[in-house]
């Protein structure tokens, strides 16, 4: 009678896996053609002033999400601040998952003092918190896109490091390895021909993580003035210029909040739908 049961529950507990998997590709996609066609589907320059009568107006069929104490459409505005933030979670997540990758494969398998030094390289960056170190590095230079995405994937590589070493370390002995080894493979060939392919599901649901968050940290920066600056739109900008009219234009942060959190809850389904179906036991991790 318990077998039975346990496997309804198991299917129906994987259909929602499934599910969340598809909402979260469905909402991510509908934000990158959105960010892709926003030339197009922008009905007005994001950075050009409206007319003077056409401040602060709310949602309407001329301008569907309002327009800003400035006459400039939300909408368009929305969609501009899409491609930028879509460009820094996608680029963090790139240069991350690379290094990180690069430093947990050499950390696992590499000679004993380079992984001595390379997990206490890690061990050092976690310890320091990484908002403050974005903070720092940002705080010292001008703002400037190519320099958040820069420090975003600075402050973001080490987990993905840790979890690639953590991997390494459980196949280095594993008999394919031992083999290679002693038909006199080398050790980074060693590393790039049979370990990566089976460490690359971790740095893919590591990956996808790594942009909902770097999305989030890039809103906050911009909030405080620290990220991309004007003719850029970013939406944490968006929302920072918006806290003067939060109760005659509540529509100048709404938008550009929603905007963040389904593009940050897209990415965080991606990864744990990633995760049940590509890690093992992904599923009890839920």
């Amino acid at each position: 009678m318990d077998l039975p049961i346990a496997l309804v529950r198991a299917d129906v507990q994987l259909r929602g896996i499934r599910g969340d998997l598809r909402l979260g590709l469905c909402l991510a996609a509908t934000g990158v053609v959105a960010a892709l066609l926003a030339g197009v589907l922008a009905p007005a320059d994001p950075a050009a002033l409206g007319p003077a009568g056409q401040a602060l107006q709310p949602p309407s069929a001329s301008h569907p999400l309002g327009t800003d104490p400035l006459g400039r459409d939300v909408w368009s505005r929305v969609l501009h601040g899409g491609r930028i933030s879509l460009l820094v979670g996608w680029s963090t997540m790139a240069l991350a998952a690379v290094m990180g990758t690069a430093v947990g494969l050499a950390a696992g398998l590499g000679p004993r003092r380079l992984q001595r030094g390379l997990t206490w390289l890690v061990d050092l960056f976690l310890a320091f918190p990484g908002v403050y170190l974005v903070l720092l590095l940002v705080a010292v230079s001008r703002p400037s896109l190519g320099l958040l995405i820069a420090v975003l994937a600075v402050s973001s590589w080490m987990d993905v490091a840790r979890l690639v070493r953590i991997e390494a370390i459980a196949l280095r002995d594993r008999e394919f390895i031992v083999a290679a080894r002693g038909l006199g493979v080398g050790g980074w060939a060693v590393a790039w021909r049979h370990v990566l392919p089976n460490v690359l599901p971790t740095v893919v649901v590591a990956g996808a993580l790594r942009i909902g968050q770097a999305i989030l940290l890039e809103s906050f920066l911009s909030y405080l003035g620290l990220g991309p600056q004007e003719p850029l739109v970013t939406w944490g900008a968006m929302i920072a210029q918006g806290r003067a009219n939060l109760l005659d234009g509540w529509w100048l942060t709404a938008f550009p909040g929603a905007a963040i959190a389904l593009t940050v809850l897209a990415y965080n389904l991606i990864a744990d739908g990633l995760r049940s179906r590509l890690l093992p036991g992904g599923e009890q991790g839920r």
